[in-house]
């Protein structure tokens, strides 16, 4: 079993990210959920996954710090990270 991991603001679950979580299972992939990085971070810490979905701008802990924080931990889980941020500063 594929397992993947999504982190997302859960006020934005029917937009991309309820079509991405859908792909993903329809791919055959078990996806774990989580409403903010906090629990991103403790999640990935836990379970192995063949990928996860961090949104850049999550409650309690932005996706990139999550991303440092499992890096640091030995971690190589492939992250895919999203963003609503299109400004040219941003890019």
């Amino acid at each position: 079993m594929r397992r993947a991991h999504e982190s997302v603001d859960r006020r934005r679950r029917r937009g991309p990210s309820g079509r991405a979580r859908a792909g993903l299972r329809e791919d055959g992939y078990v996806v774990d959920a989580v409403a903010d990085g906090e629990m991103a971070a403790r999640m990935l810490r836990s379970y192995e996954y063949a990928v996860a979905v961090l949104d850049w701008r999550m409650p309690h802990k932005a996706g990139i710090d999550v991303l440092d924080e499992v890096r640091r931990a030995g971690i190589r889980t492939p992250i895919l990270m999203l963003t609503a941020r299109d400004a040219p500063a941003d890019r």
